[in-house]
């Protein structure tokens, strides 16, 4: 509910239902509504049950409910298209159809929805990618009416459009998990690049996590099922060691992950935020074989959890273990580098891996907390507005 006299934040973003980007785009919504009041505008179709707004008292939208809203034509033939589909979601998840797209220009709509809602805020928070039309038109609208908007950039930045280009001067500030993963914005925008990495809602019960030593190491994977995170290429190791995984997670690659559980795989299907510190009470080393990353939030969730991290050279994770005593990296390229690592680790001293996992959750307190993440959300937006 919108408070009188406090200033207002809409968030605009590509906020889906369910994984790392809508956990972060929810820490940063609890972040900025203890000073402003915040609106979020999903260009995905968000639902009340996305993982980003559940439970929170927020006032939030998507782009395809505002478009079918907007045009009571829009909202005939989306309903009949849902009908003639037999389909059992609203009607306005029908709306970018084929007869609409025809008789509508739906991009237009949807600036133009976008623009009316940058008029009644006093700043904007966009969250995703940078390739997208649509950020542009946001961009040249906010310097047009002289609204300040931040960037928050999801996923590795491999390249910047060169529509976008000219266009980076005129952001206020952008906001990366990595200095590393926001060289190309060097070039285009030096001054106003501010790393704030992520955090987790789930710190309470990871901190509260016993360290303990252990005879034997449960080995972990907890992410998405796709070519980027390096799953299979994991499983194929596990398939030739005697060392126990536990897997988590889910998508497009489940078929083939189920196709590699072997009896030393343990594998859990997907689990809530919720459970997620059951999760970590099973494991002891988390593994991160990804190719590419932003973050990813997993890190920090091992770091809070007090679990030895074994990674690639990834996202912002060298960002996060270099001043800590957790530096063990493999290349998923050579497996025979994670297969020496595991080995390693397997024969450590067991209280030098405690001292490890108390500094790595130590580093985590010092430096990615919900405290010191929300902190710097608001001191962004503090200096634009005051």
């Amino acid at each position: 509910m919108a408070i009188k006299n406090k200033k207002s934040i809409v968030i605009i973003g590509l906020i889906d239902n369910i994984g790392g980007r809508e956990i972060e785009a929810r820490n940063i919504i609890e972040a900025l509504s203890k000073k402003y009041n915040v609106r979020v505008i999903s260009l995905f179709f968000m639902t009340g049950d996305s993982e980003a707004v559940k439970g929170l008292n927020c006032n939030w939208t998507n782009i395809y409910y505002q478009l079918n809203k907007s045009n009571i034509f829009l909202q005939l033939i989306s309903f009949l298209v849902k009908v003639y589909h037999k389909k059992k979601t609203p009607s306005y998840f029908m709306v970018d159809n084929r007869i609409n797209r025809k008789l509508f220009n739906l991009n237009t709509l949807k600036n133009n929805i976008l623009k009316k809602e940058i008029d009644k805020a006093d700043a904007v928070l966009y969250c995703g990618t940078l390739h997208l039309n649509i950020l542009n038109e946001m961009v040249k609208y906010c310097d047009t009416v002289k609204k300040p908007i931040v960037l928050r950039t999801t996923g590795k930045i491999k390249s910047i459009p060169d529509s976008l280009k000219k266009l980076v001067p005129l952001v206020n500030t952008i906001l990366v998990h990595s200095i590393n993963n926001a060289s190309l914005l060097k070039k285009y925008n030096s001054k106003n690049i501010q790393v704030i990495d992520q955090t987790t809602l789930q710190e309470k019960n990871l901190l509260g996590l016993p360290i303990q030593m252990k005879k034997e190491l449960i080995f972990g994977f907890l992410g998405r099922f796709s070519e980027e995170k390096g799953v299979i290429d994991l499983l194929k190791v596990f398939n030739n060691l005697d060392k126990k995984l536990i897997l988590s997670g889910s998508g497009p690659l489940l078929k083939d992950v189920e196709k590699l559980i072997t009896p030393n795989i343990t594998f859990l299907g997907t689990i809530s935020p919720e459970k997620l510190t059951d999760y970590f009470k099973q494991i002891d080393v988390l593994i991160i074989p990804s190719f590419e990353e932003a973050g990813p939030l997993v890190g920090i969730e091992a770091m809070a959890a007090g679990k030895v991290i074994l990674s690639t050279k990834v996202g912002a994770m060298m960002d996060r273990l270099s001043k800590s005593n957790n530096n063990f990296w493999f290349d998923i390229n050579k497996k025979e580098t994670l297969i020496n690592q595991i080995y390693f680790l397997s024969n450590i001293d067991q209280n030098e891996l405690v001292r490890i996992r108390e500094t790595t959750r130590q580093h985590y307190i010092g430096n990615y907390s919900v405290q010191k993440i929300s902190k710097s959300y608001l001191e962004v937006f503090d200096k634009l507005l005051y």
